[in-house]
């Protein structure tokens, strides 16, 4: 794995016991070669084949290269699906499931589309729609891995408000396509930057890509590149996931002789879940994140709500059952909201008026502010944040924030340390 923050030298593999989890918080996991229950001799002979055929000028197809039947049938293939989709998923046969090779360029954050109509509406939440990619050799974080970001599968626009989503495929800063800034090199032979700058990712592309990702202000979420991995690896990410091809960073004399090949499957669920119920889960007591390195004990009620839903749909088909707490966590949830009001950057605050606008939205009741109202409550605020004509005034108002702290504390005084 490669992150801006750390870069760890073993990639953090996700256990098959612990798919639906990873699945429904992270949207993103990679699965081990040696879980896949076959011979790593069938890795190497995909490689080869497929080196022989793209050296050809041949197309490479299943057709042409039957050995990757043997990943799709794989018996930890089979059962990471299982979990995921149900026993009776199946493969989308016209789109989708092709072979990429990485080099020099940069593809814009997105979404796939879903096609062959590629309608918005198509969009779930819940595992119905899967992408799985697989690696026949070695990628090391030069070699252009896969690029994402972790924990955005939940998390979209208003297409009429963002003119970057007007169709099925959404987009993160969607005029790094429109401006061409796509289609020029960031390495290889005709690339303007110096060697130094690719490595230490400062070209001009690296640093929109990361500053797209940072400026929604999304929780938790982060660049990771999928890397280091070895040999038969196998990436499983929701169809919602923002994700991007992502160039070389190592020698382009190399590139011919050395490939970075990747298999890209679209998977979907055909029925119902239909298993027991699973056991209660602390999303917060998880602490880091191994593959992110998000610190997931920061994650707010409004954050593993979703999460909890999600793992529990997935093994039952149904919503999980209220919780007990439900009162003091919404009371948490706001008061998280507000510190990152009160006192965050630009970015967290945008996110942070976000959720207070879904609070705000609820009867005032539920806050259960004690004594005198706020001079400015989550109702204003919310209102506020998502009229654009009044953003930078929702953006003053820290001290009204301050004051709403006071008001769901438990003793009336501020909340320490913030």
């Amino acid at each position: 794995m490669s992150t801006e923050a750390s870069k760890p030298a073993d990639f953090p593999y996700t256990r098959p016991q612990d798919v639906t989890r990873d699945f429904a918080s992270r949207g993103i996991f990679v699965l081990a070669p040696e879980e896949l229950g076959i011979s790593p001799d069938v890795h190497a002979r995909i490689f080869k084949r497929e080196k022989e055929l793209v050296d050809a000028g041949q197309p490479v197809t299943p057709g042409g290269l039957p050995d990757v039947l043997e990943i799709i049938n794989a018996p930890g293939v089979v059962d990471v699906c299982n979990r995921l989709l149900g026993k009776h998923w199946a493969i989308v046969p016209f789109t989708h499931n092709a072979s990429f090779t990485s080099g020099g360029r940069d593809q814009h954050w997105h979404k796939d589309d879903n096609g062959p109509y590629n309608g918005k509406k198509q969009r779930h939440h819940q595992a119905v729609q899967i992408e799985m990619l697989y690696y026949p050799q070695d990628v090391t974080p030069e070699m252009g891995p896969t690029a994402t970001v972790p924990f955005s599968q939940y998390l979209s626009f208003d297409s009429e408000e963002n003119q970057d989503n007007f169709a099925g495929a959404e987009h993160l800063d969607f005029n790094y396509q429109l401006s061409r800034m796509e289609a020029e090199p960031v390495s290889g032979p005709n690339s303007k930057y110096s060697r130094e700058e690719i490595v230490e990712r400062r070209t001009a592309h690296d640093v929109r890509m990361r500053e797209a990702v940072e400026d929604t202000g999304w929780p938790l979420v982060s660049t990771l590149e999928a890397a280091p991995l070895r040999a038969g690896s196998v990436v499983f990410y929701s169809h919602n996931t923002f994700h991007r091809g992502n160039h070389r960073r190592d020698d382009w004399n190399t590139w011919k002789d050395n490939p970075r090949f990747m298999w890209r499957f679209w998977l979907y669920r055909t029925s119902e879940p239909d298993d027991v119920a699973p056991a209660e889960m602390d999303w917060n007591a998880l602490g880091v994140d191994p593959l992110s390195q998000a610190d997931l004990s920061t994650a707010s009620d409004d954050v593993t709500t979703v999460w909890r839903y999600h793992y529990h749909w997935l093994h039952t088909g149904q919503a999980p059952p209220p919780l007990s707490n439900a009162g003091a966590r919404g009371r948490s949830a706001t008061r998280h909201s507000l510190l990152l009001f009160r006192s965050a950057g630009l970015a967290r605050r945008r996110a942070a008026g976000q959720d207070l606008d879904l609070v705000g939205r609820a009867p005032a009741r539920h806050l259960r502010l004690r004594g005198r109202q706020p001079d400015l409550t989550t109702d204003d605020i919310g209102r506020l944040w998502v009229d654009r004509r009044a953003s930078r005034t929702a953006l003053a108002f820290p001290r009204q924030a301050g004051r709403l702290l006071r008001a769901l504390s438990n003793d009336g005084s501020p909340l320490s340390g913030r």
